[in-house]
């Protein structure tokens, strides 16, 4: 198991696992459409705010079943951004590396904001 799978589960137990659709915590999406394609999918991630550092880190682990934009190849190019709010300015915002091809990127990746 890796670093940031024991972190995640460390998380899980403390705070106990949570699934909400797409929809409910993305604003732009409206009745569960986003342009013509269909919202939907699940992001597995973890906050923590690192004291020492002084940032809060997002660890986006994994997605699944995201809805593919290339339909008659069903495949997508996903990627998860991440905006400290209020603050919609460039230092507030992060992004993972894009994950060609895939409905059920893994990124591990950890964002971190200061």
């Amino acid at each position: 198991m890796s670093p940031s799978d024991h972190r995640v589960e460390g998380l899980k137990l403390f705070h106990g696992p949570r699934s909400d659709s797409m929809a409910s915590v993305y604003s732009g999406a409206g009745e569960g459409r986003y342009g013509t394609v269909t919202v939907r999918g699940e992001v597995e991630f973890a906050l923590q705010y690192n004291y020492k550092a002084g940032a809060l880190e997002v660890l986006i682990k994994q997605c699944r079943d995201l809805a593919p934009v290339d339909i008659k190849r069903n495949r997508s190019d996903p990627y998860v951004k991440v905006y400290l709010l209020p603050d919609k300015s460039k230092s507030g915002k992060r992004k993972t590396k894009v994950k060609k091809h895939t409905l059920n990127p893994i990124f591990d990746e950890t964002l971190k904001v200061k």
